[in-house]
């Protein structure tokens, strides 16, 4: 009987701590997606401009 009781508790802990690794995991990634190609092509821009002139 306890462990039915202590099962459930530990298989809610587990998927909340799996939802936040995901949550994270995700934010990684949309911070990937969307700021290195924006450092990438400031930083190519800076090159551009420095051969440039």
């Amino acid at each position: 009987m306890g462990t039915t009781v202590a099962y459930p508790l530990q298989v809610k802990q587990e998927a909340i701590e799996m939802r936040n690794r995901n949550w994270a995991a995700l934010g990684t990634e949309i911070i990937n997606a969307f700021i290195s190609p924006c450092l990438s092509d400031g930083l190519a821009e800076g090159i551009n401009n420095r051969t440039k002139s």
